[in-house]
């Protein structure tokens, strides 16, 4: 039996995607005429009692999160046959997965959608959840007033801190998963910080930092090669800040997934020194409109006895270490820039106003103070730009990088 035309309020129009456990479906609510996504246990999980429970906690553990970054559940049903469905948030904008099919993001809009991804996991761990499967098929884009945003998916995976810091089987995505969980191991919210520095490093390489086919092989991964060694050009503080959260020992990773954000934030400001280059390079590709997840063929998350959403405990936050000026180099294909943009003006959202001529005597004493703020306090609000959407409606994340 497949998915009637209609469920109650819900009109269903085509499919979206599919997965192990569920098909997706774009549905519209006639009530508040907004569209839905609308996701139905698969037919073969139908009669299971332990998957059908793992599909509705994934519901309970989404509406227990108030992240903006993270998918919202906004209602729960059952078709006639008795499989249970989600209505969910509909992204329009397809997937990260889909985007990079095409090529790698330029490097601000990879850094902006890490950290709104990473804005996501936050409100997770903040609410005692690990995602487990973070990886490109499971980011989202959505459109709103503000401009773009990326939001986080698919908890079917996800499970309570204090359950997984007990014991938990493997599962999760081979090339994407952090090596203990791929073990078996204890987990905590490291787990996660792992998995978005794979996608880091997927959206700045167009792959993931290793090929492997099973959980077995990636339980076995050595740190990767930094994804400037594969011809991509990388300044060597981002390199350097996505193998950290890469490495196999995940004592030696960033203390938190928000220490690991920064830190790219961070080295990316360092590169620009708080400004980002216009009119260089090549011009950015167009938009790309309502995509659709139906022919998309993401690696599949590997299946397991513990294939629901599950709570650890967040390791402590240290300060993030020092950082030191950073080796930088020029993007791929980039020509002399035809204007520099302030920082806090990405997007349009804050506009750099021209003012009055000051008096001659007063001019130098202006110009010294202007550079002064908008240079050295590029670091105090260039985190906030790669957060909001208004910000990163100006970083096109369609617009592709060429290898060096």
């Amino acid at each position: 039996m497949g998915v009637p035309t209609r469920l109650g309020r819900y009109v269903v129009r085509r499919r979206l995607g599919s997965g192990g456990f569920a098909t997706v479906w774009l549905a519209h609510d006639e009530q508040l005429d907004a569209e839905v996504a609308i996701k139905v246990l698969a037919e073969n999980w139908a009669h299971d009692d332990s998957v059908r429970q793992r599909f509705l906690e994934e519901g309970r553990f989404l509406r227990r999160v108030e992240s903006e970054h993270v998918v919202q559940v906004h209602d729960v049903g059952e078709l006639e046959d008795g499989r249970p469905f989600l209505v969910l948030t509909y992204a329009d904008r397809g997937t990260l997965a889909d985007r990079l099919k095409k090529e790698p993001l330029v490097l601000e809009n990879a850094v902006g959608v890490v950290v709104q991804v990473g804005r996501g996991l936050q409100a997770l761990h903040r609410r005692g959840l690990l995602h487990r499967d973070v990886k490109p098929a499971n980011v989202l884009f959505r459109s709103t007033d503000e401009g773009e945003r990326a939001v986080l998916s698919d908890l079917g995976l996800g499970k309570s801190l204090d359950e997984v810091s007990r014991i938990t089987m493997p599962g999760g995505t081979p090339s994407y998963v952090a090596p203990e969980q791929a073990m078996g191991e204890r987990l905590d919210a490291r787990a996660d910080q792992y998995a978005l520095g794979a996608v880091a490093y997927a959206a700045l390489t167009g792959r993931s930092p290793h090929q492997v086919d099973g959980l077995g092989a990636a339980g076995r991964v050595a740190a990767p090669v930094p994804p400037s060694s594969l011809g991509f050009a990388v300044p060597a503080k981002v390199d350097a800040a996505i193998v950290r959260a890469l490495d196999p020992d995940r004592e030696k990773r960033w203390p938190d997934v928000e220490a690991f954000t920064r830190e790219l934030v961070g080295a990316l400001d360092e590169t620009t020194h708080g400004f980002l280059v216009t009119g260089a390079g090549t011009a950015p590709a167009p938009k790309a409109t309502s995509n659709s997840t139906a022919d998309a063929e993401p690696e599949p998350t590997a299946l397991s006895a513990s294939n629901a959403p599950t709570v650890v405990k967040t390791p402590s936050s240290q300060p993030t270490e020092a950082a030191s000026p950073a080796e930088t180099a020029s993007p791929a294909g980039a020509h002399t820039p035809a204007a520099l943009v302030s920082a806090s003006a990405v997007g349009g959202s804050t506009d750099l106003t021209t003012p009055a001529k000051p008096r001659r005597r007063r001019g130098r004493w202006m110009v010294a103070a202007v550079l002064a703020l908008l240079i050295g306090g590029a670091a105090g609000f260039s985190y906030q730009r790669y957060v909001e959407p208004r910000t990163h409606a100006g970083l096109d994340p369609t617009v592709v990088v060429h290898r060096a």
